[in-house]
C-alpha cells in the first residue's frame, strides 16, 4: 500500500502541475489542451486519496491515471513548444525582400545582356523601374523614410529617361503614341509621389493634375483603338478604372471627395464585367490562371477602395478576407504556369501585404495607406 500511496502523491503532483501549465497558457486556446480532460484526471487523483478501494481495481485506476497523465503532459509540452505566429508586417517585409532580391537578379541579367550587346537600354530601365518601385514599397513597410525618398527620386530619374526616349522616337516617326502617353503619365505620377512625400502640396497638386490629364489622354486613345479592334474591352475597362481612381484622388486632394463616388461605383461595375468575361474565357480554356487571378483581384481591390471611401468597415474586412482567400487559392494552381516563379513571388507578396493591411486595419480602425495612391501606375 505504501507504493500506491507514493504513486498517488506523485500523480497528484503531476496532475496539479498539468493544471498549472494549462492555466498559464489558457489565453492561447490550444486545441491540444482540453480543460475538462485535465480537471477530470486531477479529480481522479483526488478520488484515489479519499476513497479506499480494492487492490486490483486500484491498480487499474493507477494505470489509467498514469496514461491520462502522459497524454496530458505530451499535449501540454506540444502546446508549450508551439511557435507563435510571426507579425503580419514582418512576413510582409520578408516577402518584399524576396521579391526585391528576384528583381535585382533580373536587373543584373538585363545589364549583362546589354554589355554583351544582346539587350537594350529600354530593357535595363524597365528592370530598374520595377526594382525601384519594389524597393520603395519595402522601405514603406520598414518605415524607412530616407530610403522611401531615395527610391522615388531614382524612379523619377528612370521615368524621365524613358519619357525622353519615347519623345525622341516620336520625333523620328517611330514608336507608339500610346507608349509615349503612358511614359509621360508615369513620369507625372512619380513626380507627384515625390512632391507628396517631400510635403510640397502645391507641386504635388500640379503633378497630379498633369497625371490625371494624361490618364484621360490614354483612355481616349485606347477608346479609339478599341473601336478599331486593336485592344480588348478588358484593357479599356482597366484604363477606365485607373482614370476613375486618379480623378477621385484629385478631387479628394481638392477637398471634394464626394464628386468621384459615382465614378468609383461605376468602376466596380466595370471590374465585375471584366471578371465575368474572364470567367467565361477561363471555363472555355482561353484564359490562364493569372488572367483569372488578376481580374478577380482588380474587382476586389475596386470594392475595397469603394468601401474605404464610403467608410464601411464591415465591407472592408470582407474584401480583405476575399483577397486573402483568393491569394491562397491561386498559389497551388501555379504548378505548370509558364511564369510560375515570378507569379508565386508576386502572389505571396500580395498575400503578406493584405494580411498586414488587414491586421493594421483591425487594430487601428482605419487604413494607414491611401488606396488611391496604391492603385496608381507609377
Amino acid at each position: 500500500m505504501r507504493s500506491h500511496s507514493v504513486c498517488d502523491h506523485r500523480w497528484l503532483f503531476h496532475a496539479r502541475t498539468s493544471v498549472a501549465i494549462w492555466k498559464g497558457r489558457c489565453s492561447t486556446s490550444s486545441p491540444q489542451l482540453n480543460k475538462k480532460q485535465i480537471h477530470a484526471v486531477f479529480l481522479l487523483g483526488m478520488h484515489k486519496r479519499q476513497s479506499p478501494i480494492s487492490m486490483s481495481f486500484s491498480r487499474s485506476i493507477v494505470r489509467f491515471k498514469w496514461l491520462c497523465f502522459v497524454v496530458v503532459s505530451v499535449s501540454g509540452l506540444w502546446a508549450l513548444a508551439e511557435e507563435p505566429e510571426a507579425e503580419p508586417n514582418v512576413v510582409h517585409i520578408e516577402k518584399m525582400r524576396a521579391f526585391v532580391d528576384f528583381l535585382q537578379t533580373e536587373l543584373k541579367t538585363a545589364t549583362d545582356l546589354l554589355e554583351r550587346q544582346s539587350g537594350s537600354d529600354a530593357e535595363v530601365d524597365r528592370a530598374r523601374a520595377h526594382l525601384a518601385i519594389a524597393s520603395h514599397n519595402l522601405a514603406l513597410a520598414e518605415n524607412n523614410q530616407a530610403k522611401v525618398v531615395r527610391q522615388i527620386r531614382l524612379l523619377v530619374e528612370i521615368r524621365s529617361r524613358q519619357s525622353e526616349r519615347h519623345e525622341r522616337m516620336a520625333e523620328l516617326g517611330f514608336g507608339s503614341e500610346l507608349k509615349r502617353i503612358i511614359a509621360m503619365r508615369r513620369l507625372a505620377s512619380s513626380r507627384y509621389l515625390l512632391a507628396r512625400t517631400q510635403a510640397k502640396p502645391a507641386d504635388a497638386l500640379d503633378q497630379l493634375e498633369r497625371a490625371v490629364q494624361l490618364y484621360n489622354d490614354e483612355l481616349t486613345y485606347l477608346t479609339k483603338l478599341q473601336q478599331q479592334g486593336a485592344v480588348s474591352a478588358m484593357e479599356l475597362n482597366r484604363a477606365r478604372h485607373r482614370t476613375t481612381v486618379a480623378e477621385h484622388h484629385l478631387a479628394h486632394s481638392k477637398a471634394d471627395s464626394q464628386s468621384g463616388l459615382p465614378k468609383l461605383r461605376k468602376s466596380v461595375v466595370l471590374c465585375q464585367q471584366e471578371y465575368d468575361q474572364i470567367q467565361r474565357l477561363w471555363q472555355a480554356g482561353y484564359a490562364d490562371v493569372i488572367d483569372e487571378y488578376d481580374a478577380h483581384r482588380h474587382l476586389l481591390h475596386a470594392k475595397l477602395l469603394l468601401a474605404d471611401i464610403e467608410k464601411e468597415p464591415t465591407a472592408m474586412q470582407k474584401q480583405f478576407d476575399e483577397l486573402i482567400r483568393l491569394h491562397k487559392q491561386t498559389l497551388p494552381k501555379l504548378g505548370s504556369y509558364r511564369k510560375g516563379k515570378i507569379a508565386r513571388l508576386i502572389i505571396e507578396r500580395e498575400l503578406a501585404r493584405d494580411h498586414a493591411r488587414k491586421a493594421q486595419f483591425l487594430r487601428d480602425g482605419y487604413l494607414n495607406v491611401d488606396l488611391c495612391i496604391a492603385t496608381m501606375d507609377f
